[in-house]
């Protein structure tokens, strides 16, 4: 960007403004990396600000050789970077995208890092704003968009695929086998492709899916090919069966701890036993083993009925909702989700 009366403008408003702060404002242009978008100009630099947004880097103007005589940069309080630039600062990252329609339209828009939105306003979600190699540093923030924060070791993951045709999987299979092969992907990159798969993607009348908690897992299952699975039926009709005590077994629901929604219900339940007087807590006794009193009456009965309120909850969170309910002995105590999810019920 190299044009006096565009820069002057800028200069006037938002350089103005910054002059008592330590860094100039820097400028770039995303028509000097493509050439001339015309109508598609706003949405090519908004692509490129955002990357450069999560990747802490301001990216050069390319073809620079010598500047115009005519711009007054230090004046304006502005910079045009001619390499990769990191950001100057730790505070929120902003950038804004400028518009001059080759038609004669002209558009505008602010943009903000992320990871920062997300901070200041206390919220949790999917980011990929780095600081420093690290998406999670500086806010606490995991880039994953699980809520249940970090983990230690292997997570697996659930990819979802779809195709109009049975066929149509195995190529999809085939497809990302050979994209797994030809480039080299990343653990850190499976949470935004089973993001992708489960939520950017139509769900078509054939699909299958894979499990994996590594790249290299999922390459070799995808190698062996997804699992074959019947056609998908219009009505989808859940039906949960509760069960009551003699299904308990020591280790169960452990691994479901590290699912925040199920961990906060365990949580939620545990409030009720302590108000009983119960000296015992619950999600202690899902993470024993050996050591487990599971079979015994006083903590098989609330621990079963504790584990599928959790199961129940986690499954509304995901959005799905039963259409008839059937339990026995203490799984009568779903009556409760009877009611509070208007089903068709059968006690045993």
């Amino acid at each position: 960007m190299q044009d006096p009366v565009e820069l002057s403008a800028v200069g006037a408003t938002f350089g103005q403004s910054g002059l008592h702060r330590r860094t100039p404002l820097y400028v770039g242009s995303v028509k000097a990396n493509i050439g001339h978008t015309e109508g598609c100009a706003g949405l090519a630099g908004v692509f490129k600000a955002v990357l450069c947004l999560e990747k802490g880097v301001i990216c050069p103007t390319p073809g620079i050789e010598k500047f115009n005589s005519r711009l007054k940069l230090a004046d304006w309080n502005i910079s045009i970077p001619v390499e990769n630039t990191p950001w100057p600062s730790s505070e929120p990252r902003r950038a804004s995208v400028q518009s001059f329609g080759f038609g004669g339209s002209n558009a505008h828009v602010l943009l903000e890092d992320a990871a920062s939105y997300l901070s200041h306003r206390g919220l949790k979600g999917n980011h990929t704003t780095s600081y420093n190699g690290d998406t999670d540093s500086n806010f606490g923030i995991s880039s994953s968009g699980d809520a249940s924060g970090p983990k230690a070791g292997p997570r697996p993951r659930l990819f979802v695929f779809s195709s109009r045709d049975q066929s149509g999987l195995e190529r999809l299979s085939q497809a990302y086998h050979q994209h797994f092969f030809d480039n080299e992907v990343c653990d850190d990159d499976l949470d935004s492709l089973a993001y992708t798969l489960w939520k950017k993607r139509s769900h078509l009348d054939h699909r299958s899916f894979a499990i994996a908690d590594s790249a290299t897992s999922l390459q070799s299952g995808l190698a062996k090919g997804l699992t074959k699975v019947g056609r998908t039926v219009k009505a989808h009709e859940v039906a949960y069966v509760f069960t009551g005590q003699g299904a308990q077994w020591a280790g169960m629901g452990r691994e479901m701890l590290e699912n925040s929604i199920f961990a906060s219900s365990v949580q939620k339940s545990q409030t009720y036993l302590d108000r009983l007087g119960c000296s015992w807590n619950a999600a202690e006794e899902f993470k024993k083993s050996n050591d487990s009193r599971i079979d015994e009456a006083q903590f098989s009965q609330p621990l079963c009925t504790i584990l599928q309120i959790g199961l129940v909850d986690v499954l509304s969170h995901w959005g799905i909702r039963p259409t008839a309910a059937v339990g026995h002995s203490s799984g009568e105590i779903g009556e409760l989700l009877h009611l509070k999810f208007n089903i068709y019920w059968v006690s045993c």
